[in-house]
């Protein structure tokens, strides 16, 4: 698949062409398929031009980059959890 730059679909038409009694169990064809799905995105980043993946990987401006929440956040969060639940 890699070599010739196929899809898992087309490598296993153009092997079956050739041999027609292949027969790959369900564990080798999912990895395959697995596969594809990382080469394919492998390909894709590949082909995109320096300027194109420093924007799909950069931060807004501002951010600190950390999608954790503060401590005192998850206080305030709790507190009121417990008041709603009080409240009914």
């Amino acid at each position: 698949m890699e070599t010739f730059g196929v899809k898992y679909r087309d490598a296993f038409t153009y092997v079956q062409e050739r041999r027609f009694c292949i027969n790959p169990n369900a564990g080798f064809v999912h990895q395959l398929q697995e596969y594809e799905a990382i080469y394919l995105a492998k390909l894709t980043i590949q082909m995109m031009s320096p300027l194109q993946l420093e924007r799909s990987l950069s931060v807004p401006p501002g951010s600190t980059g950390s999608l954790k929440r503060m401590h005192e956040e998850d206080e305030d969060l709790g507190t009121m959890q417990v008041a709603a639940a009080q409240n009914g």
